[in-house]
């Protein structure tokens, strides 16, 4: 008859002896060069206050030079829309002329562009544990509002739960 309880106690005896190996300390330290370890000198306040304030009449200089350059560009554009307005026949010059009249409004009243006014983001986690932010944009506030609430209905039912 076989005798486990043995065979494994012998096992687990054999399997805890610890074996004795010579080794070598063959890792050399590195050389550290002097002054590595010393302090680092104080930043020059001064010096770096001046560099910004440098950077900053570069950039008030270009933005002064924008207007300028944008209404040049403009006329540019103006100028060339007019000389093909000439070159068109008369069933293609009233729309482009349409056209030069909408850009002389824009060069000279300016463009105001708007974005929906209605905007929220959610965030969620997904049962997976990823996290993902949702957008809602709308222009109508009824539409914004049923949109917001059929996002958090169908966020619950998929097993999403809120927060980053």
């Amino acid at each position: 008859m076989v005798d486990f309880g043995r065979m494994l106690q012998d096992r687990k005896e054999h399997s805890m002896s610890t074996v004795l190996v010579d080794v070598p300390d063959d890792i050399e330290e590195p050389v550290v060069p002097p002054g590595a370890t010393a302090p680092l000198p104080a930043p020059d306040w001064q010096e770096i206050k001046d560099g910004l304030h440098s950077l900053a009449r570069v950039f008030d200089a270009a933005i002064d030079k924008l207007p300028m350059l944008l209404e040049q560009h403009a006329t540019q554009l103006q100028a060339r829309l007019g000389a093909t307005l000439a070159s068109l026949p008369p069933e293609g010059a009233a729309a482009l002329q349409h056209l030069c009249e909408a850009l002389d409004t824009v060069v000279t009243s300016g463009v105001s562009v708007r974005g929906a006014p209605y905007v929220a983001s959610m965030q969620a986690r997904s049962p997976a544990g990823y996290g993902v932010t949702l957008t809602i944009e709308r222009t109508e506030g009824a539409a914004f509002f049923a949109a917001i609430a059929g996002m958090e209905q169908w966020l619950q039912a998929q097993g999403y739960t809120p927060g980053p």
